[in-house]
Formats: structure tokens, sequence, C-alpha cells
């Protein structure tokens, strides 16, 4: 076996390999140009603040704006609402000295006078000169100014002097009442008497007569030299606008129809008890703690007589005794008893049923 040595691999040399071309980078793809975006700043904490700033002052604008509005409605003047003029009447205005009465209230720190006899009271100043009568039925301020009380009704009164006046329906202190203006002649005169007024107030059987006259009480001529002198006539009205009846009972008048009804309420309060058709043969004696009673029926009952306790009742201006079988002797002595008290069968003060 030959020794066969391998064929050599033919050596490549430089010359013999071919050139190869060097490796060309690759360019990047080009890039097309692009509009750059702006890129948002952060919030500025000064546009925050201004932007509250402005609202905060469009806010003050309009508060300002509607408060001047209402500033300048307010100060316009508003239509006055016309009045229509009242149709004249023929009503007589007061005397001048009536309305003075009532601009202001001079009688806070005059004194009091209280007739209890007559249940009444008024204020009088206490510098001028006050007198009373004995049985309280005549009052005299300043000797020229006269409250007079009793049961007879001077506009009908035959034996007094004429009063030559006139006479008109008026109030006092929401009491109906007559007015009087006139002049007074004195009995067996002839002549223009001197000026006076009267006031006259009829309440519970009593008339309360409240005069002035032109000339005080000790004077001694008759014939007028004018009139009513105003300062005192000033005074008269002052008067009489504190004139009160210190009863209450003078102003209530409801009836209380049954004893059990009377006596269930405050005693001073019942001022008037209606009894009739109870078959009573005497005066129960609860009626006896009714001390402001101002009038008591007793009608169509059994009674023959009245309890001397009735004294006790000293505000009562009536007791009815209609229909029952009481003699006038008996009637004569409670009249004794209560001498300021109608006593008897009178019938026709009897109150309506309800």
């Amino acid at each position: 076996m030959d020794n066969q040595n391998p064929t050599p691999s033919p050596t490549s040399t430089p010359e013999n390999i071919p050139a190869q071309n060097p490796a060309i980078a690759e360019s990047p793809a080009p890039q097309i140009p692009t509009t750059p975006q702006p890129i948002a700043p952060p919030p500025s904490s000064k546009s925050f603040f201004s932007t509250k700033i402005i609202l905060l002052i469009v806010f003050l604008l309009i508060l300002l704006g509607s408060g001047g509005t209402y500033l300048a409605l307010s100060s316009k003047p508003k239509p006055q609402p016309i009045v229509p003029k009242p149709t004249p009447t023929s009503a007589s205005t007061p005397l001048p000295t009536e309305a003075s009465v009532k601009a202001g209230d001079p009688t806070t720190s005059w004194k009091t006078y209280m007739n209890d006899k007559y249940n009444y009271s008024v204020k009088y100043p206490s510098i001028i000169l006050f007198t009373e009568s004995n049985q309280a039925s005549y009052t005299e301020f300043d000797k020229q100014i006269s409250i007079l009380v009793g049961k007879f009704d001077i506009l009908k009164c035959t034996g007094c002097p004429p009063l030559n006046g006139t006479v008109d329906d008026i109030m006092v202190n929401n009491l109906p009442a007559k007015k009087i203006i006139g002049r007074q002649t004195a009995m067996g005169k002839v002549g223009p008497g001197q000026k006076y007024q009267s006031i006259i107030i009829s309440h519970d059987n009593l008339f309360y007569v409240f005069s002035v006259s032109e000339f005080k009480s000790d004077y001694q001529g008759w014939e007028s030299k004018g009139d009513i002198p105003k300062e005192e006539l000033q005074l008269f009205y002052q008067i009489l606008s504190t004139f009160k009846f210190t009863n209450p009972c003078y102003y209530d008048k409801t009836i209380y129809r049954s004893l059990e009804d009377a006596l269930r309420i405050r005693s001073d309060k019942v001022c008037n008890l209606d009894l009739s058709r109870k078959n009573l043969s005497s005066l129960p004696v609860e009626v006896l703690s009714f001390k402001n009673l101002r009038t008591l029926f007793l009608n169509d009952n059994n009674i023959t007589s009245l309890p001397s306790e009735i004294a006790q009742l000293k505000n009562l201006f009536l007791i009815d005794l209609t229909g029952n079988p009481i003699s006038v002797a008996n009637i004569n002595e409670a009249k004794k008893l209560l001498p300021n008290t109608d006593i008897g069968k009178i019938g026709v003060m009897k109150p309506p049923l309800q």
C-alpha cells in the first residue's frame, strides 16, 4: 500500500481570495419632523388667589348695588292715603275747658274724697276749701262747685227756682248723664240770675248732681255779672273727670237666679240675686254674706217678715217682696233698718226670666 500523502488543501492567499467589500453601516431611517407640543406649566398659586379676589370684588359690587337700590326706594316718599274730609254735623263742640281736661292729668297729686254712704269718690286739689254736710248728701268745693245726691229729680223739681237753661244728653266716664247750662233766678227776684252748669247722673234711683255757679255760695247778690269764671269752670270739669262709683256692683248687671249659683263665686262678687218662686218662708241666712248686694228679688214666696240682720246689706237699693204675705208694718220696720233702700211690693222691678 502506497503511502499517499494527503493532498494538502490549497492555502488561500490574499491574492487568490477575492476582495470583499467592506461592511457599510446602515444609516437610521430618516425621522419626519413634528411640531413640538408645549408642556403645561404647573398651576401657579398666584393665579388662584387672583381669581378669588376677582370673585370677591364682583360680590361686593352686587351687594353695594342692592344696598343702593334699597336706600333709594326707602327714601322715596310714600304716597299718603287720601282721607275724606268729615262731613260737618250739627253736634255742638266741647267747651275749651272740657277739652283741656283731656290734654293732661293734673289730678294725680290731688286728694281723694270717699263718700261711703253713696258709694262714690272724686279728687280735688288740697289747696281749695272742702265742706261736707252731716248726711253726706251735699259736698262743696271752693264754695263754687257742689255735689248733691238725693232721690229727687232736679229736672222735675216743682219747688225749685226756675232753671231757664238747655238740657243735653251726654256721657260722663261711660255713664249716661244730662248737661244743663242756664241761669238760675233767685226765688222772688226778677231779672237775669247767675250763670250755672249742672251735670246729672242717675243711678239706682239716686241723682248725682254736679254744679258750678257764677258766684261763690257766700255771695250775697243774685244778679248775673257775666259768666262763670274760666278757672272755676275748668276746675269743675277736672273734678268731674275723677268721679267713679266705689262699689264694683254699680257696674255689674249679672243676676244670679239661685242661691247655689251665687255661693259658687266670691261673696263680694254677687251684686244681683233673684230668689223668686223658691217657696221661701224666710230670708236664707247665706244672703247676708253678700255685702255688695244691690238688688234682691224675693217675689212670689211665703215671707212674712225680714230679719233685723238685713241691715248689714248697706249697699242694697232694692228689695222686691211682690207676692209675699208680709204686712206693711213689717215693711216699714225694714225701711228703718235700710233707709236708702226701696223695700216693698214693687212688682214692676221684677227681672225678666232667662
